[in-house]
């Protein structure tokens, strides 16, 4: 009898349960489940690019993909842990007790009593007034982040609730991550702070002691935002360490041991590079909603780059520094597009046409646009894109930017203009791998996850040429939820260290894409940095 963990991975739009044999990491079952206020669109603002999701979301999701992921599971009595991986930052403001006020019927329909999502940039003035109070003095707090600190971060977020909703802060005690409310939702007690969160995306560092001094906070948010920052206090814990076992509710309820162990949330992000089993030289890169790239460098001691995003120790592999870059619209690029195709067709369609139709019309646009794209001639002239649906993360943060297309004229077709935004987010990536190479980070080959990377051949090949790296693929469309897994795995003692599960459990199998020159993409990518 062998000894299974559970990952649950918490997407943007849904969260997803994989049980996993610890001995090889082969996933058993998987359930997933959409966020049903999420899918409806209620509580976000996109014009204002404000996105919030209810905290009940994530309990009613946590319920259905637990319990679809045991559903008839013979062998319950082995599951002995569970890891949980989720989108960072997304921060909901808690009472004292760590309940998100959301909760609370006062604030059940108030979006800034609920969590933030990741790609909210309603903070974007607090973030420049962060950069310039905490980066500007004797220490300059914002060095893990490059020089910079985005709108999409925690203290950003928190800070402009504080400044615009005074109801909802003053009632507000506390702060706690998506990846830290998950884990102390099972446990049944508000749980230790993950590291992978508080480390930049709030800037925690051992080396000035902690958070930022608290004069700093009291200067941009008064008292209230010293309160929260005190509530934050105490040594984070890294994905490998237990912050307690399942509660009675919960283990009644699956039919699990009160002994499973729960360990320290991670972000999605660094859980995916662990499942795609990130080391030196080997970079993973996930490419879904939104793109991130992490590499590890064992050798590279407390030299900061300007420019990558998140940059700290411990990060992924214990011992070696991690660097996390990324792009806020990947996936969300070509999503765009497609509903751009699809929305005058749906609008004339409906009630004419069975909706399964429409659904699978709607399927088929991205896959025809790429295999038309496949046979364009390379051309110098062809339209050109920017990548910045959504801001910019990395190399050069700026959320207020936005994308482009130019080079238009009446001959452009559809899929030119695919074309162009396949080959603009492959310039954002490609920014950013410069960007670590040209630090002396040591990047050898591309692990791609994520739906793009399983989906989008078109895309992936795409980007090897950019690159002029080869980039592999493995065959798992569960990276997250396994580097969860893994991460379970060691908390509960199945494996004494990250590196030795990840040889166990890693995959190996797959695809992979070589880079060809057959196309000179140096003039238009210089073009594009010079944007």
């Amino acid at each position: 009898m062998g000894k299974k963990v559970i990952g649950i991975d918490y997407g943007s739009d849904s969260a997803r349960a994989v049980l996993v044999d610890v001995s090889d990491g082969k996933i058993l079952s998987t359930c997933a489940a959409l966020y049903p206020r999420w899918s409806e669109g209620l509580y976000c603002n996109p014009s204002a690019s404000s996105f919030r999701q209810h905290p009940l979301d994530y309990i009613e999701v946590l319920r259905k993909v637990l319990t679809g992921v045991l559903e008839g599971c013979a062998c319950k009595d082995e599951v002995v842990g569970i890891g949980i991986d989720a989108t960072a930052s997304t921060p909901a403001l808690t009472d004292a007790e760590g309940t998100p006020l959301a909760l609370k019927d006062k604030f059940a329909e108030n979006p800034d009593a609920m969590f933030v999502l990741w790609k909210d940039h309603t903070g974007a003035a607090e973030a420049e007034d962060i950069v310039k109070v905490w980066g500007g003095g004797s220490v300059n707090y914002c060095e893990t982040c490059g020089g910079d600190y985005s709108a999409e971060n925690i203290w950003s977020k928190v800070l402009h609730i504080v400044r615009t909703n005074p109801e909802v802060a003053g009632e507000a005690h506390s702060v706690i991550e998506l990846c830290d409310y998950i884990p102390s939702v099972l446990i049944g007690k508000r749980c230790r702070n993950a590291y992978s969160t508080i480390a930049y995306k709030a800037l925690w560092a051992k080396k000035w002691g902690g958070l930022p001094a608290e004069e700093l906070y009291r200067e941009l948010g008064g008292e209230k935002f010293v309160e929260i920052r005190n509530s934050m206090t105490g040594e984070p814990c890294f994905g490998t360490e237990p912050v307690g076992t399942l509660c009675k509710e919960w283990a009644e309820e699956l039919g699990l041991s009160q002994d499973v162990v729960v360990c320290a949330g991670v972000i999605d992000s660094i859980s995916g590079a662990i499942g795609a089993g990130c080391s030196p030289g080997k970079m993973a890169l996930n490419m879904g909603t939104s793109a991130c790239l992490i590499a590890v460098d064992p050798d590279f001691k407390d030299r900061m780059i300007k420019g990558v995003f998140g940059q700290f120790p411990d990060g992924v592999v214990p011992g070696m520094m991690c660097f996390e870059m990324g792009l806020s619209s990947f996936g969300d690029n070509f999503a765009w597009l497609k509903r751009i195709l699809a929305g005058t067709m749906k609008t004339l369609l409906k009630g004419q046409v069975p909706d399964e139709v429409l659904a699978s019309a709607e399927d088929k646009i991205l896959p025809s646009l790429a295999d038309a794209a496949a046979a364009l001639p390379f051309r110098e002239d062809a339209p050109f894109a920017t990548d910045w649906f959504n801001g910019r993360r990395s190399p050069d943060p700026d959320s207020s930017l936005k994308a482009t297309v130019s080079g238009l004229g009446l001959a452009t077709n559809a899929a030119e203009i695919y074309y162009a935004i396949v080959e603009a987010t492959a310039f954002g990536v490609k920014a950013m791998v410069d960007t670590l190479v040209d630090n002396g980070v040591a990047l050898d080959e591309i692990t791609a996850i994520g739906g793009i990377a399983v989906k989008s051949p078109f895309i992936v090949q795409f980007l090897a040429d950019v690159l002029g790296m080869d980039i592999f693929v493995p065959d798992l469309t569960q990276a997250c939820g396994l580097g969860a897994a893994i991460n379970a795995s060691v908390a509960s003692g199945c494996w004494p260290t990250m590196l030795e599960a990840q040889k166990a459990m890693c995959v190996t199998d797959g695809v992979r894409y070589c880079a060809s020159s057959a196309r000179d993409f140096s003039a238009r990518y210089a073009r594009y940095r010079t944007m």
